[in-house]
């Protein structure tokens, strides 16, 4: 009985940090596109908790709901300005953190484009990236292409036929 009331002690803290989390970072998503909303780090968060085994259940959840703020910004380079951002370490939930937690944070952010060819730094950088990638669902990706295209046929096309190339390459990594 003691281990139940302990494992539900940790789910409701886990729980609640969430949701301070989410409530926090959620402006930075308001100017998103609509295939970048919260609700598409809700998704990826998550995914990556249940794919977590090893690192503290707040670090996925800071990754999670950090990896995209600033997609609305900068698409291009939203996951560099991400990684300077945990650098800085400027924010409340990140001011409470070793520099060794925001090291491996920074580089989840940084790594988590389809685009990155290189090793990952940690196991959470692949995290993260498998989770943004989700499993390789064909109705999900065209609805999120045709969301993120608005009104341009060719670029949805593109954008489907590269979400898929990735969703391999994520599941492939693992």
């Amino acid at each position: 009985m003691l281990e139940f009331i302990i494992f539900f002690k940790d789910c409701v803290i886990s729980l609640i940090i969430r949701n301070k989390v989410r409530e926090f970072y959620k402006p930075f998503y308001d100017a998103g596109d609509e295939a970048h909303k919260i609700d598409h780090a809700d998704i990826v968060c998550d995914l990556a908790l249940k794919l977590n085994e090893i690192y503290y259940e707040k670090l996925v959840i800071l990754s999670a709901y950090i990896y995209d703020i600033f997609n609305a910004t900068d698409r291009k380079n939203h996951h560099k300005l991400a990684f300077v951002y945990i650098i800085d370490a400027k924010d409340r939930f990140l001011q409470k953190l070793s520099q060794d937690e925001l090291k491996l944070i920074a580089h989840s952010l940084l790594e988590h484009i389809g685009s990155f060819k290189g090793k990952f730094y940690s196991l959470l950088s692949e995290i993260i990236c498998g989770a943004d990638r989700g499993f390789a669902d064909l109705e999900e990706i065209i609805i999120r292409s045709c969301k993120f295209n608005i009104g341009d046929a060719k670029d949805v096309l593109a954008h489907i036929k590269k979400s898929m190339q990735q969703a391999d390459m994520a599941i492939t990594r693992h």
